[in-house]
Formats: C-alpha cells, structure tokens, sequence
C-alpha cells in the first residue's frame, strides 16, 4: 500500500542505461549545480511524539477545510492507541484490527461512548511517515470515513518495531 517510492526505485535500477550518463547540461552554469541528495531523517523512540502530533494536526487540517469541527486530544485515549501501535510493533499482534472491540470497550469506560473507530497504518519509510500514514488513510474508504465521521475526540499512537517500521493508530471518539 505504501510501497511506491520502493517499486519506482527498483523498476530504475533494471534501466538498461543509466539516465544521468547520457544527459548533457542545457547550460554551463548547471555543471556546478547538482542536486545534493538530502539524508532521511532519522526516527528515535523520542521522536515518536512529533508524529502523533502531525498525524493530529493534518487530520483536524483536512477536516476544518472540510467545513467539520477539529478534534480535541485526550490523552486517555492516546495511552490506548499506543498500546496498541506498540503491540503491533512488538508482533505481540499482528498488524491491524486485532482486539478492536475490547480496545473500544476500554475507550468507553473512559469516556462513555456512541461511537468508536480506529486507523492504523505502517509505514518503512522514515522520509515524512506522518504525511503518508494520512495520505494512505485518505486513499481508502473506509479510513477517510472514520476521519470525516462526526467524532470529537481522538487519541493518537506510534510505535516504531525493531526493524524501523513505523505503526500508527489513531483512536476516534463519539461521546454520548
């Protein structure tokens, strides 16, 4: 779902010429001029929380230019949608819904609940994994519903697995 920077880059390296040897310069002044390129960013553990708070950010930004009212973090369900990220992450679960409806059931003796739902994502990329999580998320369906549905309250958690992958979950709350 979220490998195309991975299929491009293969389906380059079976070219059968290399571009960049056969490209002339229109300019002079562009000998000099080669795009450096720029390290990916590196994902620690301390920077799993500027994560959830892009993913909040661009999900309350998509729905405020939507004409809907911006979520409101709580931290309680925050602590549930980490808990579950890091299991994914641990491979205590496998990636996905899995334990959805207890996860909901504790979200409501939280905070008593019409309605719950959840997105998760993983990402391997670490060059800007917030923005692809939510690109991802608006692809699907059923993902940008749960964005778009009359929810008020949200919890965000990223958990990062031993081999680098990111896991994402964003909890969504109807209060009664």
């Amino acid at each position: 779902m979220f490998g195309v920077e991975f299929a491009t880059a293969r389906s380059l390296q079976h070219s059968p010429r290399p571009l960049l040897r056969y490209t002339q310069p229109l300019f002079p002044s562009q000998l000099n001029q080669t795009p450096v390129p720029q390290p990916i960013p590196t994902i620690t553990e301390a920077s799993l929380p500027e994560l959830e708070r892009q993913i909040f950010e661009k999900v309350n930004q998509y729905r405020v230019q939507r004409g809907m009212r911006a979520l409101r973090i709580d931290p309680r369900i925050a602590v549930q949608a980490r808990a579950h990220s890091r299991a994914m992450a641990d491979r205590r679960v496998p990636f996905g819904h899995y334990n959805f409806k207890q996860r909901a059931r504790q979200v409501d003796r939280i905070i008593s609940s019409r309605r719950v739902s959840e997105n998760v994502a993983y990402i391997f990329s670490h060059n800007d994994p917030a923005k692809r999580a939510f690109e991802g998320w608006l692809r699907s369906e059923s993902h940008r519903r749960a964005i778009e549905d009359n929810f008020s309250i949200t919890g965000i958690g990223v958990a990062m697995g031993d081999r680098g992958a990111l896991y994402f979950t964003q909890i969504y709350v109807r209060p009664r």
